[in-house]
Parts: C-alpha cells; sequence; structure tokens
C-alpha cells in the first residue's frame, strides 16, 4: 500500500500524524493475486469497512464502499480483530497508472493508495500433464517439436 502526500490534502501536521500512527499500528499489508488487490488490516475490531471510502478525485465527494454497486466486485470481510478488502483489478474506480493497479481510497480521511503491479497475462495457456503408470501425457494448445520440450 502506498500512502498519498497527507501535506497537500489539507489536513494538519498533528491530525494527520496522529491518523497515520493509528493506522500504521494495524499493520496494513497488500497481497496481489491474479485478478484483485487484497487489503489485509490486524487488530481491526474497531475500523469498520464503512471508514474506507473511494476516492473519485478533487471534483466528486469521497463515496463508502459500502455504497457500491455489487457489480463493483468489491467484498469487506472482518472478523473480531482483522478486515480484509478485496478489490477486483476490473472493479469500479481501479485504475491503471504507470504499470500498476491502482485504488486511491480514504481511510479515517486520509488518502491512500493500493497498489499491485501489472500481472503479465500468458498467451496462451499451461500445458496439461496427465500422469499414468507407463508414463505421462502433456496436452498444448500450441505446436512444437518433441526435440524442443524440456521436462525438469
Amino acid at each position: 500500500m502506498a500512502w498519498g502526500d497527507l501535506s497537500r490534502q489539507g489536513f494538519g501536521p498533528n491530525q494527520d500524524h496522529t491518523a497515520v500512527q493509528q493506522l500504521l499500528k494495524m499493520e496494513p499489508k497488500v497481497e496481489c493475486t491474479g485478478d484483485s488487490m487484497k487489503l489485509l488490516v490486524q487488530d481491526a475490531a474497531s475500523t469498520s469497512g464503512s471508514l474506507f471510502f473511494v476516492d473519485r478525485g478533487r471534483y466528486l465527494a469521497p463515496l463508502p464502499l459500502s455504497k457500491l454497486p455489487p457489480s463493483c466486485g468489491y467484498t469487506i470481510r472482518s472478523t473480531r480483530r482483522d478486515l480484509v478488502l478485496v478489490a477486483p483489478y476490473d472493479g469500479c474506480f481501479v485504475t491503471v497508472e504507470e504499470g500498476s493497479y491502482v485504488l486511491p481510497l480514504r481511510w479515517w480521511g486520509l488518502p491512500v493508495r493500493m497498489t499491485c503491479p501489472l500481472m503479465k497475462q500468458s498467451l496462451t495457456n499451461p500445458p496439461m500433464v496427465t500422469c499414468h503408470t507407463e508414463g505421462m501425457v502433456v496436452k498444448t494448445e500450441w505446436t512444437i517439436a518433441a526435440s524442443k520440450m524440456k521436462v525438469n
């Protein structure tokens, strides 16, 4: 997770310093998967998912994640201790900036950004391998000479 530039957002130095310290105590982590970003927040028993807002830019007010339609694909799960926010790369308000997926958020009023590097999609499907007592069969969707295939 990359933190936004707090000094440009109109927060006073003491106010944003205290809020940032509170957020850092929760040890937020972003996990990048093949199709989504996952924000994991520890010790979030007092943190409601409604404290997360999508930052829609300078001309539109931030929108609570809880108000987004289900078609945006976001999920928020919480346990007694932890909070998990999953945002699909093709979800609402996720953009691509300089080779990364970016979701601008407001968390407790502070600007934060969930970021994940663009995942390079394979142009072809991986081979399917079936094992038998006599050997194995490798099926591919491409044509390649058997002499050029390597098995590790």
